[in-house]
C-alpha cells in the first residue's frame, strides 16, 4: 500500500501560469510542478511519483523544455527551459519513475497503454491522478484503468486533478474532479442495487457523494447516513425474507425508505439533483413494497422484486407464503396471518393432502374420505376451515400449484438434500409460477367465493350422521364383557340403538417412558380413534397417555367419557371362614 501520484506529460507548448490550489499559488509552465510543490507545502507526501511519457513528450518536455518561437520582428528563436525531470530529481529524489507509453495510434497501442498504467498500481494503493496534460483519450482511459484496479487491487482514489489554463491573466484553479468519479461509482452502485438488491456499495457511495456535494455538509451528511441505514435495513430484510406483521419487516422499512425517497423527489434544487435523482431512481422499485395492502399482495410484490434480481430462493419462499396468506385471507379472514400452526396444519396440509391423493391416483370419493380423516384430527375451529378449503379449491389447479410452487420451494429449502431432489429453477420458472398464481389460481378462487361453504355446512360434513353411530372404547376392558346396562348407556350417548361399539386396545406403556414418548404414543392413538369419527369415546388407561389423548380429542370437539361403577361386596361363610367377593356394577358414563 503506497501513496502514488500519477500524471501524464504531453507535447504541448506549455506557457507559464499562476496555478492555484486551496488558496496557494505557484507559477510555472508545468501544472505538475505547481501541484506537487503546493501539496508538499501543505504536508502531503508521496511514496512514488509516476510520469507517463510518449517518446515525443520525453524529447520535448522531460529533460528540458525545448521550443522555437518568432519574436516581434518575425525572427525564429530557440527557447530552452527546465523540463519536469530536473525538478523531480531536485525536489523528490529517488521516488519518481517515467515509464514509456505509446502514442495510441491503434487499438493495440491503447491496450498497451492501459496495461502499463495498471501495472504501475499496487494493491491497496492510494492514487492521486493529474489529467491536465493527458493527450486525446488519456483522461477517458484513466477511468476504466482506475475502476479495473479498484476491483482487482482494492485501490482508493484520493484526488483527480485538472488545472485550468488562463494564459497568465489571472490565477488558474486546479480542480479536483473526484466528485465526478464518485458520481460514476454511485451510478454503478445504484445499478448494482437495482439489479441484485446488494446495498453495500450504495451505502458507502451515498455517504461519500453527500460529503462532496455543494450543500450544508453537517445537515446533509446526517440525512445521507439515515438513507444509507434505511436502505441497508430494507435489503437485509428482503434478502433474509423478513415478511410478516412484526415491527421490523420488509413492509415497515419500505415505508420509511419510500418516505425518504418522496422527500428527495420534492427537493428539486439544481445543486441537489445529481444526488437526489440517482437515489430516487435506485429506490423506484421499493414503492410496491410499501403500499397499504393485505399481506399476500405485499408478498406477491416481493416475489416480483426478487424475480427481477434473480433471487430465486427468496422468490419461491415469498410466493409460497403469499399463497398461504391469500388462502387465510379468503377462508379465515379474521385469523392471525402469522399463526404458523394454523398455516401448517390447515392451509399447507389441505394443499398437501390434495397433492398426495392425486399422486396416488385416488378417486374423488377417496380424497373426501382422506380429507375427512385429516379434519377429524384437528380441533374444531381448524377442521371447519380445512373442510372449506378442500371442498372449494379446484383440484387440478391445486395440484399444479403444488408442482409449480410448493415442490420447488421444498427442494430449495433443503438444498436438494432429499430423495426427490428439486427440479432446476430460474427466473423464467419463478416468473411463470407467479403468473399462474395471479392469473389462474387466485382469479379462480376469487371468482367462486360465493361457493365457499358456510361454517355450519363445513361442520355438518365433519359431524355427519354416520359418525354419531360409533362409540369408541379405548381401554383394556373389551366391550364383549360389558354389562347390558353399559352397552345400552354407550348406545344412548350415540343417540341410536343401532350404534356400534368399536374396541381399540389401550397400549402397554413402559414405566420408563419419558414425556416425549408418551406424547408420541398419544398422538398415534388419537389418530386411530379420530378415523372412526366417533360421537363419544371412552378413554381409560395409564394416566399419562390417557390425559394426553383426552386433551387432543377434546380439542377436536369429540366428547370423551369414562365409566363410573359401584362396588358391591358379598360375604359368604364356608367351613368357618368368611369369604368376601367384590362385584363392580356399571352405573353411568361421566364426561371428562
Amino acid at each position: 500500500m503506497a501513496n502514488i501520484f500519477f500524471t501524464v506529460v504531453g507535447t504541448g507548448n506549455y506557457t507559464p501560469d499562476n496555478y492555484c490550489l486551496d488558496g496557494d499559488v505557484y507559477r510555472d509552465r508545468f501544472v505538475q510542478k505547481a501541484l506537487l510543490s503546493i501539496m508538499k507545502k501543505q504536508g502531503k507526501q508521496f511514496d512514488k511519483i509516476v510520469v507517463f511519457l510518449t517518446d515525443s513528450a520525453r524529447a520535448m518536455n522531460w529533460e528540458k523544455f525545448k521550443r522555437e518561437r518568432r519574436d516581434k520582428n518575425g525572427n525564429i528563436e530557440q527557447i530552452t527551459d527546465e523540463g519536469l525531470q530536473p525538478f523531480l530529481e531536485r525536489e523528490f529524489p529517488g521516488i519518481h519513475e517515467a515509464p514509456y507509453i505509446p502514442d495510441g495510434n491503434n487499438d493495440e497501442e491503447i491496450m498497451d497503454m492501459f496495461m502499463t498504467m495498471y501495472d504501475h498500481i499496487g494493491k491497496e494503493d492510494k492514487i492521486t491522478f493529474d489529467i491536465t496534460h493527458g493527450f486525446r483519450f488519456i483522461p477517458l482511459l484513466f477511468y476504466p484503468v482506475m475502476s479495473y484496479a479498484k476491483e482487482l487491487k482494492n485501490i482508493t482514489i484520493e484526488h483527480i486533478y485538472y488545472g485550468l489554463h488562463q494564459d497568465g491573466k489571472e490565477n488558474s484553479d486546479i480542480l479536483d474532479l473526484k466528485r465526478y468519479y464518485a458520481m460514476l461509482e454511485c451510478a454503478k452502485a445504484a445499478h448494482m442495487f437495482m439489479k441484485s438488491g446488494n446495498s453495500e456499495d450504495i451505502e458507502q457511495v451515498i455517504i461519500g457523494l453527500r460529503k462532496i456535494s455543494a450543500i450544508d455538509e453537517k445537515k446533509q451528511l446526517s440525512s445521507s447516513e439515515t438513507i444509507a441505514t434505511r436502505i441497508k435495513n430494507l435489503t437485509n430484510y428482503l434478502l433474509t425474507c423478513r415478511g410478516g406483521t412484526s415491527g421490523k419487516n420488509i413492509w415497515s422499512e419500505a415505508k420509511k425508505v419510500s418516505a425518504i425517497r418522496e422527500r428527495f423527489e420534492r427537493d428539486t434544487a439544481p445543486k441537489h439533483r445529481v444526488f437526489n435523482d440517482l437515489i430516487t431512481h435506485a429506490l423506484k422499485d421499493v414503492e410496491n413494497l410499501s403500499i397499504e395492502a393485505p399481506e399476500y399482495k405485499l408478498a406477491l410484490n416481493a416475489v416480483k422484486w426478487y424475480e427481477k434480481r434473480g433471487l430465486i430462493m427468496q422468490a419461491y419462499t415469498a410466493l409460497r407464503e403469499g399463497i398461504v396468506s391469500y388462502m387465510m385471507y379468503v377462508y379465515s379472514p379474521d385469523h392471525d396471518v402469522c399463526d404458523d400452526i394454523f398455516r401448517q396444519r390447515v392451509i399447507e396440509e389441505a394443499i398437501t393432502t390434495i397433492f398426495n391423493n392425486k399422486k396416488e391416483k385416488k378417486d374423488e370419493a377417496a380424497l373426501k374420505r382422506d380429507c375427512l380423516v385429516k379434519a377429524l384430527k384437528l380441533k374444531r375451529e381448524y377442521a371447519v376451515i380445512f373442510m372449506k378449503i378442500v371442498n372449494h379449491v379446484n383440484i387440478d389447479k391445486t395440484l399444479k400449484l403444488y408442482n409449480e410452487v410448493f415442490s420447488p420451494r421444498n427442494g430449495l429449502d433443503h438444498f436438494g438434500m432429499n430423495r426427490v431432489g428439486s427440479k432446476a429453477v430460474d427466473k423464467q420458472t419463478i416468473k411463470a409460477a407467479l403468473k399462474f398464481v395471479e392469473d389462474e389460481y387466485i382469479q379462480d378462487i376469487d371468482g367462486r367465493k360465493a361457493e365457499i361453504l358456510t361454517d355450519e355446512a363445513a361442520l355438518a360434513l365433519i359431524e355427519k350422521p354416520g359418525s354419531k353411530e360409533i362409540f369408541v372404547n379405548f381401554s383394556n376392558h373389551p366391550s364383549a364383557n360389558w354389562s347390558s346396562q353399559q352397552v345400552e348407556a354407550a348406545k344412548a350417548l350415540c343417540g341410536s340403538e343401532s350404534a356400534n361399539i368399536v374396541d381399540i386396545q389401550f397400549p402397554a406403556v413402559p414405566a420408563d417412558a419419558d414425556e416425549k414418548q408418551i406424547s408420541a404414543l398419544a398422538a398415534e392413538y388419537t389418530g386411530k380413534i379420530a378415523e372412526y369419527a366417533p360421537a363419544p369415546v371412552m378413554c381409560m388407561g395409564e394416566w399419562g397417555v390417557c390425559c394426553e389423548v383426552v386433551r387432543r380429542l377434546k380439542e377436536m370437539g369429540i366428547t370423551v367419557v369414562y365409566s363410573c361403577s359401584e362396588r358391591v361386596v358379598t360375604e359368604v361363610v364356608r367351613d368357618g371362614k368368611t369369604e368376601k367377593t367384590s362385584q363392580f356394577n356399571f352405573v353411568r358414563f361421566r364426561k371428562y
